[in-house]
């Protein structure tokens, strides 16, 4: 068997932020969340569905 081609990746909105914190927290958390590209437009196509 041959492996599936590869598609071409294309994300078609950007964030419209550079990133968030939740506004009620008194915890100061130093450790960073890093989303990728495709991470994101799978979130958003995902809320877009529902």
């Amino acid at each position: 068997m041959s492996p599936r081609p590869k598609n071409i990746r294309k994300v078609n909105n950007m964030p419209p932020v550079a990133g968030f914190k939740p506004i009620a927290s008194n915890i100061c958390r130093k450790d960073a969340i890093f989303l990728h590209f495709e991470e994101y437009e799978a979130i958003r196509l995902c809320d877009y569905e529902m």
